[in-house]
């Protein structure tokens, strides 16, 4: 009954979705021929019958049908983002419009007119996503409700199913409510995870989707287990259930990008985005807001050099060997905080620490020891955000322990990062730092570095574990 249902609610709404742009292509010449309109294009031109674009409307359904089919609008997109839909929907009017204008090309019983398929070009996309915003978030508040529901099994019981069920418990408008999870263990089965119950074994899965009359399977099971993973799928082969894969990568980062190469899907298990324009452009961030900042901050930075005169003696900065992009070992710049040689130690600071002057603890106290950074960043040694360096005594040790650790060095070092602005600087978990260090470098963009540079001034540069 479900799946009859499904298909004629499918059925329905692409006849709809292709009457809506039926509607915005007759828009589009209603619109053309106005005379306002046509005043401003410079073409005061009679009006043709409405009858001959009525004509196209048979190859404009047929031509949206195929690149909407091609472009998969027209399969499920019940978790996918509306981004990622208006994207979709930019290509198919891309390649609709190509073919329309072809088609007013090869009929030579009527001149159309160019306006009319360029205004179109315009109001489909715009006006389609609109259409589909507000069908899919009708939807969501339904399926937030209650209603439209999908009911789910996770196969495995491991920290990929864990993150499945908390993720669908954050957006409840995906409508996937989840039955239990099936185990590989015997032993798990009849005890529960986060209040889901373990329903049973990969061995009974059969049986156990018959008895809870799930729609979808979530297998998270890790890939070593190759052979436990086709046996649930072989016992899934005699269901029409739909089947879907969370895979444990281990060692791997969190989000994927699944791109398609001749029928192949490929996997980007590593992609580095600050690459060609964006590089110049994170510069030019780089660049314009540090030079801002060493105006802003010039009598901060001239009082904070006359008090460490004054107050300790000795030189105003301190130099040290941090490790950068690619390994690179460039001099970072900091306001002096410790006794002369003191530094020198190779251990890390401590709260307290005998080691710093009275003038230097509040410094780092505040973090404004850090400000002669902005000069590495003006020099190119650094980045406004990103990882913060280590000294390379401390990452001969780190990269043995974390094997993931050398990833942090594909971008500049920052002056702020994602770790530190979620509270992961001095003694904190090394591990926890990593994540969220590896987390920036594989979802970065401009805002997210603007972001990031906007939570350093919210949050404050005080933190209880910088000292």
């Amino acid at each position: 009954m479900l799946r009859e249902l499904h298909s004629l609610w499918r059925a329905c709404f692409v006849v709809i979705d292709l009457s809506v742009s039926a509607t915005l292509f007759l828009l589009a010449y209603w619109l053309r021929f106005r005379p306002e309109v046509a005043s401003w294009l410079g073409k005061q031109l009679e009006p043709p019958q409405v009858e001959a674009y009525l004509s196209m409307l048979p190859a404009l359904y047929g031509v949206l049908f195929f690149t909407n089919s091609y472009f998969r609008l027209y399969q499920a997109r019940r978790i996918s983002k509306f981004a990622q839909e208006f994207v979709d929907i930019l290509k198919s009017n891309t390649v609709a419009i190509l073919l329309l204008m072809t088609f007013c090309f090869l009929n030579r019983n009527f001149s159309y007119s160019r306006s009319v398929v360029a205004i179109f070009a315009c109001l489909n996309p715009v006006g389609l996503f609109l259409f589909r915003f507000g069908i899919r978030s009708v939807l969501r508040v339904f399926r937030a409700h209650g209603y439209n529901l999908r009911h789910i099994l996770i196969v495995g019981t491991g920290r990929p199913a864990q993150a499945l069920l908390h993720r669908l418990r954050l957006n409840p408008w995906t409508g996937l409510r989840t039955q239990g999870f099936v185990s590989i263990s015997a032993e798990r089965v009849g005890t529960s995870i986060h209040g889901v119950p373990v329903l049973g074994t990969t061995k009974e899965i059969g049986k156990v989707l018959k008895e809870h009359a799930a729609n979808q399977v979530f297998i998270t099971l890790p890939l070593h287990l190759r052979k436990e993973i086709e046996d649930v799928l072989e016992q899934l082969s005699h269901s029409f259930v739909a089947i879907r894969m969370v895979p444990d990568l281990g060692f791997l980062l969190n989000h994927r990008v699944t791109m398609d190469f001749d029928g192949l899907s490929i996997v980007n298990l590593w992609e580095n985005h600050l690459g060609g324009w964006n590089v110049f452009a994170k510069r030019c961030l780089d660049l314009g807001i540090s030079l801002l900042a060493i105006i802003f901050f010039s009598p901060a930075i001239l009082l904070i050099s006359a008090l460490i005169l004054l107050l300790e003696g000795g030189p105003i900065f301190y130099v040290q060997r941090r490790m950068g992009h690619d390994g690179r070992i460039f001099p970072m710049i900091k306001f002096r905080t410790m006794s002369l040689g003191a530094e020198n130690d190779t251990k890390f600071t401590q709260p307290n620490d005998e080691r710093c002057t009275g003038l230097g603890r509040f410094l780092r106290r505040t973090s404004v020891d850090e400000l002669p950074q902005l000069f590495n960043v003006i020099l190119g040694h650094m980045s406004l955000v990103g990882p913060r360096p280590e000294r390379p005594v401390f990452i001969e040790s780190f990269r043995k322990s974390m094997p993931r650790y050398m990833l942090r060095h594909k971008v500049k070092a920052g002056m702020t990062g994602w770790a530190q602005v979620n509270g992961w600087r001095g003694a904190t978990s090394l591990k926890k730092r990593l994540q969220y260090d590896l987390y920036y470098l594989h979802n970065w963009s401009l805002w997210f570095d603007l972001k990031i540079l906007a939570l350093t001034f919210i949050r404050g540069w005080t933190h209880r574990n910088a000292y």
